[in-house]
């Protein structure tokens, strides 16, 4: 059961049931909450470079431009071809003398227009604001992008209005999804993996595979990771050089889903926490690593570098090797390890096991242990 040790073990799955265990398990097995759902909702985050809102007219023929950052989600029924803007957290703002400031959500009144969608790419939205302009919107698809551009017309009869247009792109986050417990955002590329490790404002989200993910070096994309995939350490200058993490809070499900050939080669100060993710105090479920080769120096394992949080329903199969706290699943556990299994080779100067390298405190159950 991940005993302490050195040297190199072999693991193979021999079970043994230490103790039984009744755990909550969000999200195990099946796909994400709403897959299969009528409705879907993705969010999109601005791209200020190439986003902008511009505000004309009025008695002394202003012509203003501002620039567009944040986000918003959008959310389809198919059912009924309805769409409609959500959670619209944006800004424009315009850096000239005096500086002028918009919300893109108030101008165009996002949350209150009614979206038809025209064909598989396309999405128009109406509407009126309160001074009787009317609002035109269209989205356009293509790919993770959108494009978003429309336009607010004061009324025919109207003193002293502005004319508000839009024209501004947008990215995907990640492959749909909103980051909520009964909404996850959909992981099911290489590309959406490497931007949730990119992405430390999210490691509170919830997440769930949609798809096998093969990271092998040698695919387009990929690469040798020198840190951990998803929560890396971080080098913290003190009076000495001190490692920590910022840990993996949220959830991710792999939904039975399986991730390939993650290969991690850490080396210096930088080599500790090392894993699919470096530290967890959230959740992982269901989720299935195969062939993977990690080398670190300590806090090392297949899964997580340092568990704090719970691991649950996992396995793990390939090379582990550190100089200490090294094990397959975990490097070091102080929390909740249930249902988990491994196969392949785990090598240290000490510390070393092959479930876990250090088990500090917390429990483990249904463990497997090495032959």
């Amino acid at each position: 059961m991940g005993a302490a040790g050195r040297g190199i073990l072999k693991v193979t799955f021999l079970l043994a049931a230490v103790l039984f265990l009744v755990l909550p398990t969000p999200g195990q097995g099946g796909e994400p909450n709403d897959v299969g759902a009528a409705v879907r909702t993705s969010r999109y985050v601005f791209q200020p470079e190439v986003s902008t809102l511009l505000q004309t007219g009025g008695i002394a023929g202003v012509n203003w431009p501002y620039t567009v950052a944040g986000q918003f989600c959008v959310s389809v029924d198919p059912n009924t071809g309805g769409a409609w803007f959500t959670q619209v957290y944006a800004n424009a703002g315009d850096v000239s003398e005096p500086m002028r400031t918009l919300d893109p959500n108030e101008v165009f009144k996002l949350a209150g227009l009614v979206g038809t969608v025209v064909d598989d790419a396309t999405i128009e939205f109406t509407g009126q604001v309160a001074d009787c302009s009317g609002v035109l919107l269209t989205l356009t698809f293509e790919d993770d992008l959108v494009h978003l551009t429309g336009t607010r017309t004061p009324p025919s009869n109207g003193a002293d209005f502005f004319v508000f247009t839009i024209n501004a792109v947008a990215t995907r986050k990640y492959a749909g999804g909103t980051g909520e417990p009964n909404d996850p955002y959909r992981i099911a590329t290489a590309a959406d993996l490497i931007a949730l490790g990119d992405m430390p404002t999210d490691y509170d989200k919830h997440f769930a595979l949609t798809a096998d993910i093969d990271l092998k070096p040698n695919l387009p994309g990929r690469k040798v990771f020198s840190q951990a995939v998803i929560a890396p350490s971080v080098v913290v200058p003190k009076h000495i050089l001190v490692v920590e993490c910022e840990p993996f809070r949220g959830h991710f499900s792999g939904n039975g889903y399986t991730l390939r050939n993650v290969i991690i080669q850490a080396e210096g100060e930088w080599a500790a926490y090392i894993g699919l993710f470096g530290c967890v105090t959230g959740s992982i479920s269901d989720l299935r690593l195969e062939d993977i080769n990690i080398v670190g120096t300590s806090k090392v394992g297949g899964l997580t570098g340092y568990n704090k949080g719970t691991i649950a329903t996992c396995s793990v199969s390939g090379s582990v090797a550190g100089e200490t706290e090294v094990g397959i699943v975990a490097g070091m556990n102080e929390a909740i390890i249930v249902s988990c299994r491994v196969e392949g080779s785990v090598s240290a100067d000490g510390n070393v096991g092959g479930l876990v390298g250090n088990h500090v405190a917390g429990t483990v159950a249904f463990s497997y242990s090495p032959r």
